[in-house]
């Protein structure tokens, strides 16, 4: 009988955890922060601008942002990568390690930025910054 109670109560602990995993993932407001394959966040989520290394890859690839907006980058790959314009010192994170993050500002100036992983050059995306 002890055993019974310990199988439902895991099956119990399994469906509540799916379901918050499922809510998660199932929130359209938060599509920008996933992996589902759209090249570019818009301008309105501007306010929550995230971009996520995950598989040596940036995702967004393609961000496009107001100027002066902050952006966060979450890395969730088990080596250290950065965010680092192009331009020397227009914007940088340094090397950040798994599941860290770091914020940065936009430039004020409207334009396309590109930008590369510092550790890994083959990494690249570009920053729109629009008024």
């Amino acid at each position: 009988m002890n055993k019974s109670i310990i199988g439902i109560v895991i099956l119990v602990i399994l469906g509540v955890g799916g379901y918050f995993v499922y809510l998660n993932y199932a929130n359209p407001k938060n599509d920008y922060l996933l992996n589902s394959g759209t090249p570019s966040a818009s301008s309105q989520d501007a306010a929550l601008a995230q971009i996520e290394i995950n598989s040596f890859k940036f995702n967004p690839s393609r961000l496009t942002v107001k100027a002066g907006a902050e952006v966060t980058l979450v890395n969730r790959d088990i080596a250290n990568h950065s965010l680092t314009s192009d331009q020397e010192g227009l914007f940088n994170t340094d090397l950040i390690g798994k599941n860290a993050s770091k914020t940065f500002k936009t430039p004020l100036v409207v334009g396309e930025y590109p930008f590369h992983c510092a550790a890994h050059p083959s990494m690249a995306g570009v920053l729109v910054v629009e008024e």
